[in-house]
């Protein structure tokens, strides 16, 4: 291709705008993520982080060190994956040392041991629901929270049902009880799998 001299004008002319576009829409996109988490300390040093390292989302390695070998098989890295995580807590367990004393020991003044779940009705639902954190991460049962949220005024009966009768027999759907979790990269080199963390999404009914 041969552009002429007033193409390549046109080209530089639309490009420095778009350049100017961009850099204005990102400084007004951090404007507004810095003022929702104001109060929240945590969540504004994550934003800076992610202003300071635009690529520590990138996808993970190809290859992961698995019993000494290097693989990328999907099946192979899951499965060391769950293993592990499954194995955290039995493993942090084991380390705590041994004792003769109960637990009565420890809580002298322990609180009362009964407690009951009162039945919801629709507007308590709905108000629950709204106080949750709006995110677009489907649990297991791919049902978006945004989504699941703009909806919760008509389905909130359906739901309150579900609810109460979970209480009255003490029941919870097998559904329901299935989180989708995700490896989530700490430190360290990136094809180690103990320099991962697991979060779990959950269904959104079930929060």
């Amino acid at each position: 291709m041969n552009p002429t001299a007033v193409n390549k004008q046109k080209f530089n002319s639309y490009r420095n705008v778009f350049k100017s576009l961009r850099i204005e829409s990102e400084r007004q996109y951090y404007a507004d993520q810095f003022t929702q988490c104001n109060h929240n300390i945590k969540k504004t040093w994550a934003i800076i982080k992610e202003i300071l390292n635009p690529n520590s989302h990138s996808s993970g390695p190809e290859l992961f060190l698995i019993a000494g070998k290097e693989t990328d098989n999907n099946l192979v890295i899951a499965d060391a994956f769950n293993k592990y995580f499954t194995d955290i807590g039995p493993t942090l367990a084991s380390n705590i040392p041994k004792t003769s004393l109960e637990f009565k020991h420890f809580m002298p003044n322990p609180p009362p041991c009964s407690f009951g779940i009162l039945p919801v009705n629709d507007e308590e639902l709905i108000q629950v629901a709204n106080d949750l954190k709006t995110t677009n991460s489907s649990g297991p049962d791919g049902i978006n929270p945004s989504i699941a949220k703009l909806s919760i005024n008509s389905i909130a009966g359906t739901l309150t049902t579900i609810f109460n009768s979970s209480f009255s027999y003490g029941l919870v759907p097998s559904e329901l009880k299935i989180a989708k979790v995700t490896p989530i990269f700490k430190s360290g080199e990136k094809n180690l799998i103990n320099n991962y963390r697991p979060i779990s999404i959950l269904p959104f009914f079930l929060k």
